[in-house]
């Protein structure tokens, strides 16, 4: 039998809801008194545990034999259930400041009844997601107007925009006047 685990109930429970607080996995380690190393290998035991038992099961269903969990599965248990958490954690993370980013980027319509203003979208938050998000526009914060790179700033967009779409009539002339400071 191997040695008793360190992950205790307990344990869990504060590694988890430091995750939730946005916490790096290394700082939380640090918050829960263990080593980054042994944080990771408890998840990675954990993953390797749940792909292991989703193969096995897959072959009862191929075979028609049952699965009968070995004791390493079962001791397994709680690795598989806290790498489940800890990705449920960091994703609930990525989820509430993705929706904050993308809030910022759109603004939001604001409510007459209720004396709420509404708010327009900020071109930053807007231009710092997608090149976080999407390969395409990563490193896309400068822009080139006419083969000279320049800041990527709201006039300077609009001029950009202007000159490949103002020929065709889609953008006013009054594109270039939106960053009067």
């Amino acid at each position: 039998m191997g040695r008793k685990t360190q992950l205790t109930p307990d344990l869990h429970g504060v590694i988890v809801r430091a995750l939730k607080q946005g916490m790096t996995r290394e700082d939380t380690a640090g918050l829960a008194g263990i080593t980054s190393r042994s944080l990771r290998n408890w998840v990675s035991r954990g993953e390797f545990a749940m792909e292991r038992i989703e193969d096995a099961l897959e072959l009862e269903e191929s075979s028609g034999v049952p699965y009968e969990p070995s004791e390493e599965d079962v001791a397994d248990e709680i690795y598989c259930q806290f790498a489940i958490d800890v990705r449920e954690a960091e994703a609930t993370v990525v989820n509430a400041l993705t929706g904050s980013v993308l809030k910022a980027a759109l603004g939001t319509p604001g409510d007459p009844e209720k004396g709420i203003a509404p708010t327009p979208g900020d071109w930053r938050a807007a231009i710092a997601y997608l090149e976080r998000r999407h390969n395409a526009w990563k490193q896309k914060s400068q822009l080139d107007l006419a083969g000279d790179t320049v800041a990527a700033t709201p006039k300077n967009a609009a001029i950009l925009v202007q000159e490949e779409f103002g020929k065709h009539g889609a953008i006013s002339d009054e594109a270039d006047d939106t960053d009067a400071s």
